[in-house]
C-alpha cells in the first residue's frame, strides 16, 4: 500500500446529502427557542452546504431568536444537529461506501470538510465504511479555511500526495489554493470550473484518483 499517498473526501455533496435532516434539525431547534413554529427549508440548506459555519448562519439565522443572537443560535443548532443525525441519517449516496472501501486497498482514505466539531464522527456513526477511514479534520476542530486544513492534515498524517474530492467551486478553489489536484464530484450540490476529473457517481472517483495518484 502507498502509505503516502491518499484520497481525501469531502461529506456534504460528497458522501451523503444530509440537506433535509439538517434543515428539520435547526427548524426543530429554533422553533423550541422561539416558542413557535419556525421552517428552515431543505432547498436554503442545501445551497449553503459546504460554507463554513459561520457563513452558513449569516445566510439563514436571524439575528437574534427568543433572546439569543446569532452566534449562540448556531451554537445550539450545531450541537443539536450532530445528535439529531447520530439517530436519523443522511442519505450516503450510492456507491460512496464500496467506491471508499475500493480505494482503502491501495492508498489511504480521509475526510475533510468545513463542518462544525463532531459532525463527521455523526456521519460515520452510521457508515458501513468506517473502518476504512484513516483520519479526518474539520473547520470546527482547528477553524482553518479548507486550504490550509488540508495542509494542516497533510502535514500531520505524513502525507505526500493527495487528491480533494468535492462538490463545489469553492471545494476545487481551495483544492488548487492548497496545490493538490480536484475531483469534481458532479453527482453533488454544486459544479466545478477546471477539475482535473469529474465523477458522475461515487463509482468513478477511483479510476480517476487511480490514474492522478499511479497507485
Amino acid at each position: 500500500m502507498g502509505n503516502n499517498k491518499a484520497v481525501i473526501f469531502d461529506v456534504d455533496g460528497t458522501i451523503w446529502d444530509a440537506s433535509d435532516q439538517v434543515a428539520r434539525s435547526w427548524s426543530k431547534t429554533l422553533s423550541n427557542i422561539a416558542g413557535e413554529k419556525v421552517v428552515i427549508t431543505t432547498e436554503a440548506m442545501r445551497k449553503t452546504m459546504g460554507l463554513m459555519m459561520d457563513e452558513i448562519a449569516k445566510i439563514i439565522l436571524p439575528e437574534s431568536l427568543g433572546g439569543l443572537d446569532r452566534n449562540a443560535l448556531l451554537e445550539r443548532c450545531m450541537g443539536e444537529e450532530n445528535a439529531y443525525l447520530s439517530e436519523h441519517p443522511g442519505v450516503y449516496y450510492p456507491g460512496v461506501a464500496e467506491c471508499i472501501e475500493h480505494i482503502a486497498k491501495h492508498v489511504k482514505v480521509y475526510i475533510l470538510s468545513n463542518a462544525q466539531m463532531g459532525y463527521i464522527e455523526a456521519m460515520l456513526a452510521n457508515a458501513r465504511f468506517k473502518p476504512f477511514i484513516a483520519g479526518f479534520a474539520c473547520y470546527g476542530d482547528q477553524k482553518l479555511e479548507k486550504a490550509d486544513n488540508l495542509a494542516y492534515l497533510m502535514k500531520k498524517e505524513g502525507i505526500d500526495e493527495a487528491v480533494y474530492v468535492g462538490d463545489t467551486a469553492h471545494d476545487e478553489e481551495e483544492t488548487h489554493k492548497a496545490g493538490l489536484p480536484f475531483i469534481h464530484a458532479a453527482y453533488g450540490y454544486g459544479k466545478a470550473v477546471n477539475p482535473e476529473g469529474s465523477a458522475p457517481a461515487p463509482s468513478a472517483v477511483y479510476p480517476i484518483a487511480k490514474q492522478l495518484l499511479n497507485w
